[in-house]
Formats: C-alpha cells, sequence, structure tokens
C-alpha cells in the first residue's frame, strides 16, 4: 500500500513538472488560424522630401585630397566661368575645384549655394544646387570628434609679446609678400606674416582660423581651417578697416541721396542690379531708389551681390572710394528708412497653393528660372513654386533673395513690387 502511495506522488510531480515546461511554449505568439494576433509596432515614417536629412558638408580640400565620399554635398560660391559653358570654377575658401552643371540652370557668381554631387577625378558632377536661405538652411555636421573649446590670441598680443608660443588666431588673409609661401594676415588689432608650411593657402578676405608658432615676428603655420566650419561660438571677427580708422558708420539710403539729406561722404548698403552705357558707372540700388555708381577701376562687383560702398555724393551719382561684400563678420549698423515701416507678415508659397493665404501677400525667396512669357518667372521659398507676374522688365536676377509684394491671380502672383533681402524682416 505504501509503495502504491509512494509511486502515485512521483506519477503527479512529473505530471506537473511537464506541465509547467509546456505553458510558456503554449503562451508563445499564435501561428494557427483564428489566433489573435498583437497590434502592429508604430513604423518610423521617412518624412517627405523636400526635408533633407542632417547633411555632411565636405569643403574642396577634404575633395582635393581624396579626403571623402564618392556623393558630396558642398557650401561656397561660384567665382567664375572657364571655357566650357557647362563649367564653373568653385570655391568654398579651402580650395577651388571645377563643377559640372548638367543644364544652364546655373547660379550667379558670388552668390552662396549648397551643390549636391558626384566626384569625377578633379571635378564635381552637378545633381542639384540649392541657394543658402535661411528658409532653406541644411544643417552641417560638424567633424567628429567635436574639439574643446579653443582660446584666440590676437595679432596685438603676439605682436607685443603677450602670446604663448603656440597661438590659434581669427582673421583673414590681406594680401601676399615677396615670398610665395609668406602672406600678410589680419585680425582688425594688427597685422602679422604668416608662413604656410604648403601651397594649401586660403584665398585673401576669407575668414579663417590660423593654428601656428610664433617665431620673431611672424607666424609658422600647422594648420588652417574656413571659420564657418568649426564648432567654437560665432565670432566677430573684424576686418581691416580703411585707413584712418573710421568710427562706427552710418548706412545711408539712395532715397536721401537723392533728396539731399546726407552729408557729402556716405555709406550705402545695397547692390548693382545692372550696367550703363559707360564701363565705369553702374546703376545701384537698395530698394528705397536708383543711382549711378562710378568705380575708379576695374574692380566692380557682381550684380545682385549685396555689398557697402564707402563714396562721395557727386551731384546724382556717386564716386566710389571702395566697396567690400556684405559678411557677417563685418555688420555695419543700418540707420532704418525714414518712417520706419510696420512689422510684416510673411506668406508662405505653401500657404498661397493650398488657399490658405489673403488676397495681398508678402513672400521671402527667389526667382528660380524664367517661364516662356519673358514677365514670368518661377519663384521658390523652399516650401514650394509659384509663377510671379513682373508688371515690367525690372526683374531681379535668379538666385538673390527677395522680397515680393502683390496680389494672388489664380495660381500666380501679380507683383506689385519687390526688393533685395538687405534686413531682416520678422516673419
Amino acid at each position: 500500500m505504501r509503495v502504491w502511495a509512494f509511486k502515485s506522488i512521483i506519477s503527479r510531480l512529473t505530471l506537473l513538472l511537464v506541465v509547467s515546461l509546456l505553458l510558456p511554449m503554449c503562451s508563445s505568439e499564435p501561428t494557427g488560424p483564428g489566433d489573435s494576433i498583437p497590434a502592429p509596432t508604430s513604423v518610423p515614417q521617412t518624412p517627405p522630401d523636400p526635408t533633407p536629412p542632417d547633411l555632411t558638408v565636405y569643403t574642396v580640400s577634404d575633395v582635393l585630397s581624396g579626403n571623402s565620399p564618392h556623393e558630396v554635398v558642398l557650401a561656397g560660391e561660384l567665382t567664375g566661368p572657364t571655357s566650357d559653358s557647362d563649367e564653373w570654377v568653385f570655391s568654398d575658401g579651402t580650395g577651388s575645384i571645377v563643377l559640372d552643371f548638367p543644364s544652364s540652370n546655373i547660379p550667379s557668381v558670388g552668390v552662396p549655394i549648397y551643390v549636391f554631387g558626384t566626384v569625377a577625378s578633379s571635378e564635381i558632377d552637378v545633381a542639384e544646387w540649392q541657394p543658402v536661405l535661411a528658409l532653406m538652411a541644411i544643417p552641417q555636421t560638424p567633424p567628429d570628434p567635436t574639439p574643446p573649446p579653443l582660446t584666440l590670441t590676437t595679432v596685438s598680443d603676439v605682436l607685443s609679446g603677450n602670446s604663448p608660443h603656440e597661438v590659434i588666431l581669427a582673421g583673414e588673409l590681406t594680401g601676399p609678400t615677396s615670398d610665395s609661401d609668406e602672406w600678410m594676415f589680419s585680425d582688425g588689432t594688427g597685422e602679422i606674416v604668416l608662413d604656410f608650411p604648403s601651397s594649401n593657402i586660403p584665398a585673401v578676405g576669407v575668414p579663417i582660423y590660423v593654428l601656428g608658432t610664433v617665431a620673431s615676428s611672424e607666424i609658422d603655420v600647422a594648420d588652417w581651417e574656413p571659420a564657418t566650419d568649426v564648432t567654437l561660438p560665432p565670432m566677430l571677427v573684424p576686418l581691416t578697416p580703411p585707413d584712418p580708422t573710421p568710427p562706427d558708420l552710418t548706412v545711408y539710403t539712395v532715397s536721401e541721396v537723392l533728396s539731399g539729406n546726407t552729408p557729402v561722404e556716405v555709406t550705402l548698403l545695397g547692390a548693382l542690379t545692372g550696367p550703363t552705357s559707360d564701363s565705369d558707372e553702374w546703376i545701384f540700388s537698395d530698394g528705397t531708389g536708383e543711382i549711378v555708381l562710378d568705380f575708379p577701376s576695374s574692380n566692380i562687383p557682381p550684380v545682385g551681390v549685396p555689398i557697402y560702398v564707402f563714396g562721395t555724393v557727386a551731384s546724382s551719382e556717386i564716386d566710389v572710394a571702395e566697396w567690400q561684400p556684405v559678411l557677417a563678420l563685418m555688420a555695419i549698423p543700418q540707420t532704418p528708412p525714414d518712417p520706419t515701416p510696420p512689422p510684416l507678415t510673411l506668406t508662405t508659397v505653401s500657404d498661397v497653393l493650398s488657399g490658405n493665404s489673403p488676397h495681398e501677400v508678402i513672400l521671402a525667396g527667389e526667382l528660380t528660372g524664367p517661364t516662356s512669357d519673358s514677365d514670368e518667372w518661377m519663384f521658390s521659398d523652399g516650401t514650394g513654386e509659384i509663377v510671379l507676374d513682373f508688371p515690367s522688365s525690372n526683374i531681379p536676377a535668379v538666385g538673390v533673395p527677395i522680397y515680393v509684394f502683390g496680389t494672388v491671380a489664380s495660381s500666380e502672383i501679380d507683383v506689385a513690387e519687390w526688393e533685395p533681402v538687405l534686413v531682416a524682416v520678422p516673419q
């Protein structure tokens, strides 16, 4: 009897062990018909184009040295044509390379652009390009690994002996010396000679960071980088001002000059709009009016590129003493036009096309190309494209940022007025 009871207990324990092993298998996901299926997990969606993913911007120096992938994104500007109408010279401050465009849609010289293309030997086959606008900025991936914060030294400190042996300077080249490897450098506090170890020398006037060693009255350069590509806080690097050093300058408008409400010597902020019959005289506009600029030499800026003009009022024109491109590094305070306009509200092309805009609109963007009608041009602000119908032949250049004031008419905008984007308008 006791033996039978013992065997019964053993049998029950064995059964419990088998059931405990089988239960997890029975609770696994259903595989047969009629079984309940759990809700699918959410699948991340690829955002619609044109919103780009985070892109890495490479330098021309990276491409020329072979330190870039086959497909690259560059940021810089065209500097001039080649003998082939589809090929143009491009620079980003670290070097120059030829861009081969697939069509006649080519940006203006001197206008900052992003270039998407493929490295082909010593040139780039362009797949697409976009203007560098705040409306469609492409985030740039900082170099990896992220460097620690750096301490800048000034040229004045170096010349006075109040600097360490190894220094970092921020400024720009101002011109050559008699030695091809040595160039004059300024950061606004003084000038010093930089001795470069190779022919990889930045362009004159391009903001750079310089890492080097103090050697008597010059700097032996170990490395340099364009100031736009390093992960440092924004630095206001003063350019070498004209001699004698002027006080803070007031920027006058063309309207004030034409009405006689300016001193004889003025500073203007705007862009050339076209030539005159005299090769040294060009039409200039700042959005408040137009005036003739008389240049003293053949050093004339490209049409449509924002510039500062320093000159003397002579009757109905300006005798130009000097001009400089508009850089964030040399911001000059601007006197607003009188009377000061109220804040303006911008509408997007997307709002217009979807019918969610007022009848009268203000857009901010640029022309992207012509249509079959000489008065109608394609316009984009990064949210979409629409046709602008201009009332006259006064049409801005392709790729130049503008404000457009007009009326919505079906699928196009009847333009009442346009102005170059020189001063930020609150959005």
